[in-house]
């Protein structure tokens, strides 16, 4: 199991986001602070979703 931070995506968003993509990783959203970070959109009808970081 791989447990990341918030920090450490926001350090390399593209390492962990190549992982997901190639099914290295299993990405679990549970974190509260997740979605204070990062825009999240769900796409139910196409089971997908959409990680970006979080525009200032």
């Amino acid at each position: 199991m791989l447990n990341v931070t918030v920090d450490e995506i926001q350090r390399d968003p593209l390492k962990y986001l190549r992982q997901v993509e190639t099914g290295e990783t299993l990405v679990i959203l549970g974190q509260a602070n997740f979605f204070f970070e990062f825009e999240v959109c769900f796409f139910r009808a196409r089971s997908e979703f959409e990680i970006r970081p979080k525009q200032s």
